[in-house]
């Protein structure tokens, strides 16, 4: 396979029992179909491992802009996407194979972006705080509260008007 953005070889390189494909003349790196999973995280070794060995690579100038080619599928251009929960990294993403190419730095960035575990439970549990302390939740609460008051006074009103015609008839 072919880098592309210089053109030059891809190296295989295995890290940690999963190969995948280097440049090294950009520093970028092409991850199969949901390879990159095994290294996004900063608590995934694999992933340490890879991007210290990409950084001793000097990427040249280039046009980052433009839209590529995918290494594994010929004549298919790869589309850009956001990669991680914040759109902060763009990256290409083969439509054919869903390969992913990281230029050089993406993947360290995506490392340091990607929550572990224990971080997603406290963000969560952050947003669940904000959310419930908002203003617009707290109006939400309200109506919710009056419009089950509501109901309650007119089951009640329907139960008086149901034991009166009980009783009448």
């Amino acid at each position: 396979m072919k880098c592309p953005r210089t053109g030059a070889d891809l190296k295989p390189v295995k890290v940690g029992g999963i190969t995948v494909d280097i440049s090294e003349e950009c520093g970028g790196v092409f991850f199969d179909s949901h390879e990159v999973e095994k290294f996004d995280q900063k608590t995934k070794i694999r992933g340490g491992l890879l991007v210290h060995h990409l950084k001793q690579f000097t990427p040249p100038a280039l046009d980052l802009s433009k839209h590529i080619d995918c290494p594994k599928c010929t004549g298919v251009i790869m589309s850009r996407n956001f990669y991680g929960s914040g759109n902060e990294i763009e990256v290409d993403r083969c439509p054919s194979c869903e390969g992913i190419w990281f230029d050089f730095g993406e993947l360290e960035k995506l490392r340091n972006l990607i929550l572990v575990s224990t971080d997603r439970q406290s963000a969560s549990k952050k947003f669940e705080a904000q959310l419930l302390n908002s203003s617009a939740y707290q109006e939400y609460k309200n109506a919710l509260d009056e419009e089950v008051q509501e109901d309650v006074r007119l089951d009640k009103a329907n139960q008086l008007h149901l034991f009166l015609f009980n009783c009448i008839y």
